[in-house]
């Protein structure tokens, strides 16, 4: 039979390992939809195989209510819209998760967006992200943005995670951004004691992440970074190669270290 697991009440699933339970939707649709009200705790497991075409967001999980992921790998999911592992419009926790081989892939028609892994909207409350890892997720299009993470007028806080090889691919004019992480529109995102090893941009700014509040959108973002570490992370024909913010975005970065990031201007960060 083919469609997604729809939730509307509360439920818990408890695997016995993300290398041994799985949840596979074998790219017939997503695995799991989520609407407003409901609550679901998914714990030691993995979500996997779920796929979207046209505009649906979530190619794993699209969530409108609250969703708590602990122990659990998303991975291999992918959406033609936002989040090809996981579309938030509601509350969101994530704890010692791992994402991997997560993708967006924007029509050519597309107005932008992405978020290979996650992206975050604008109603999503609260949403936190600890000790968990990003690897290998991507979006890519003629706009793409946050080959990892996309956040979409929320606030996210991020805590002692790692993004490694993460990507944007594509762009017209310069205008994608942030190859592991972006904040858009009036996003704020706090990253603390993190680290972001060799993601790429091609053709786009933030070889890690980027903040936006350039001419598309009408308000402000905000990226506050402290103790965490970028190394090797590229953009390629672009800006920040760990770091970028357009026009008036605020970035805050304490503590931090910054080592062989690359880019056409500013190999480390500018705004």
């Amino acid at each position: 039979a083919a469609g997604d697991l729809d939730v509307t009440g509360s439920i818990t699933i408890v695997g016995a390992g993300q290398a041994i339970t799985s949840i596979d939707s074998q790219q017939l649709d997503r695995v799991f939809d989520l609407a407003i009200g409901s609550s679901v705790a998914l714990r030691s497991l993995t979500i996997t195989g779920g796929d979207t075409s046209g505009s649906a967001d979530g190619g794993g999980i699209r969530n409108a209510g609250a969703l708590t992921l602990s122990d659990v790998g998303v991975v291999g999911n992918h959406s033609q819209h936002n989040g090809g592992g996981i579309a938030t419009s509601g509350a969101l926790s994530v704890s010692n998760s791992s994402f991997a081989n997560n993708t967006v892939t924007l029509p050519d028609n597309s107005t932008g967006l992405g978020g290979g892994a996650i992206s975050v909207s604008a109603t999503a409350s609260p949403v936190t992200i600890t000790n968990s890892t990003f690897n290998n997720n991507q979006a890519s299009g003629l706009i793409a943005y946050g080959g990892a993470l996309l956040n979409e007028s929320a606030t996210v806080d991020v805590l002692q995670s790692t993004f490694t090889d993460n990507s944007v691919v594509g762009g017209v004019n310069g205008q994608s951004a942030g190859a592991a992480v972006a904040t858009v529109r009036s996003g704020t995102t706090n990253i603390a004691v993190s680290n972001f090893t060799g993601n790429h941009i091609t053709n786009g700014n933030g070889g890690a992440v980027a903040a936006l509040s350039a001419t598309q959108f009408a308000s402000n973002s905000t990226l506050l970074v402290s103790s965490s570490t970028f190394s090797g992370n590229i953009a390629t024909a672009g800006s920040g190669g760990a770091i970028v913010g357009f026009n008036n975005s605020t970035i805050n970065v304490i503590d931090s270290t910054l080592n062989t990031n690359q880019a056409n201007f500013g190999g480390a960060i500018i705004v």
